[in-house]
């Protein structure tokens, strides 16, 4: 009976811990900030972690929403780890029909050479265009170990987030008298509302947009007033 109590145990340890002995190593999609403002930069960074062992080669694809951020071919580089072999690498490019999808390979030059241990693949700066959200995903992850034989990895996506500024609300990136103009012509003129909505105009998060945040706007601007309450929309 202490036996069959015993043996029980030990298979259930087994079950619990297996998962974490036999799990693939990650390969990751770190933005340096989640959070961003339109027309700026913002660097991402493709690291694999410290389970990863003997790669030679990989070959991603990457994909994001290009109506709020975009990248080019000269602002992807190579990550320090594959040239920790002290060999040539080679390191490639290349974007969908659409630039929608990023393609990056990278690979160790030389017979029976590998890098083990975590370390980053390659860096992405993205420039950001338009105001919203966009996913920064894998959809493949390729990859071979010195013999040719396939790596597994894990994918671990990222999201970046490209904020307008509360009070800009004629969404040109900036906050000024133009903005005041805008909001009293859509209060008192019947002129649009506020891009995307009227709650951008909230700059006193009182939660409505009337007079009260046109006179907000004007005391910020003209007579050094406290700024809107929240920096971004």
């Amino acid at each position: 009976m202490k036996n069959r109590i015993l043996t029980s145990l030990i298979l259930l340890l087994v079950m619990m811990i297996a998962p974490t002995l036999f799990a693939a190593p990650a390969m990751y999609l770190i933005p340096d900030s989640t959070v961003v403002f339109r027309d700026s930069l913002f660097d991402v960074f493709m690291p694999v972690d410290a389970g990863s062992t003997n790669l030679k080669a990989f070959s991603v694809e990457i994909t994001f929403d290009r109506n709020v951020i975009r990248t080019d071919s000269l602002s992807v580089t190579e990550g320090y780890l594959l040239p920790t072999s002290s060999l040539p690498t080679f390191f490639w490019v290349g974007f969908s029909p659409d630039s929608s999808t990023l393609y990056i390979d990278g690979a160790i030059l030389g017979d029976g050479f590998t890098v083990s241990g975590s370390g980053v693949l390659a860096s992405i700066r993205f420039y950001t265009i338009g105001f919203g959200e966009s996913n920064l995903e894998f959809t493949s992850i390729r990859a071979r170990n010195g013999d040719n034989e396939p790596l597994t990895y894990d994918p671990v996506n990222g999201w970046v987030k490209v904020c307008q500024f509360v009070g800009d609300v004629n969404a040109d990136n900036r906050i000024t008298v133009s903005d005041v103009v805008y909001m009293i012509n859509w209060i008192f003129g019947g002129g649009p509302e506020p891009i995307p909505d009227q709650f951008v105009g909230d700059v006193n998060c009182d939660a409505t947009a009337n007079i009260s945040d046109v006179v907000y706007l004007i005391d910020y601007i003209f007579g050094g007033g406290p700024a809107p309450c929240g920096p971004c929309y």
